[in-house]
């Protein structure tokens, strides 16, 4: 019956569209492997793919997170702090995602001599997330 089979197709259609989410967060995985294997090539390429899925929310908030950690690996400090304060900015409401990449962005400019614009993020950091503690989250080991 044609009823039951258009139904099918909804639901077929649904799961396509959901696609690109799981792919991206295979992909976002892949990247944060390829990142603490040194492989930073094959880690921006994963994560500039998933990104180009057109995801959008906290994964993509993620993605350009480990897109800043490829970029401190590879002690381009300019950029990292471009990709943590692009998401900074973007996910003002999320408590989890917003302080780690305001952390991760005066870290950053830190290492890139920009003292006092690293100044500003902590005091961002400071102000909007008193609570906040850095238990857990590195930045990746071989740029310190």
């Amino acid at each position: 019956d044609s009823s039951t089979s258009r139904g099918l197709g909804d639901v077929y259609k649904r799961q396509v569209e959901d696609q690109p989410y799981r792919r991206a967060d295979g992909m976002l995985d892949k990247a944060s492997i390829l990142l603490g294997l040194g492989k930073y090539a094959d880690a921006r390429k994963t994560a500039e793919e998933a990104l180009a899925l057109g995801v959008e929310g906290p994964l993509m908030a993620s993605l350009k997170i480990v897109l800043g950690d490829i970029s401190y690996a590879e002690k381009k400090f300019d950029e990292a702090a471009k990709h943590y304060g692009v998401t900074a900015e973007l996910f003002v409401n999320d408590a989890e995602l917003k302080p780690k990449a305001l952390f991760k962005a005066a870290e950053a400019l830190d290492k890139a001599g920009r003292k006092s614009e690293a100044s500003q993020y902590r005091a961002r950091l400071q102000k909007e997330f008193p609570d906040w503690k850095q238990e857990g989250e590195s930045l990746p080991p071989d740029a310190r």
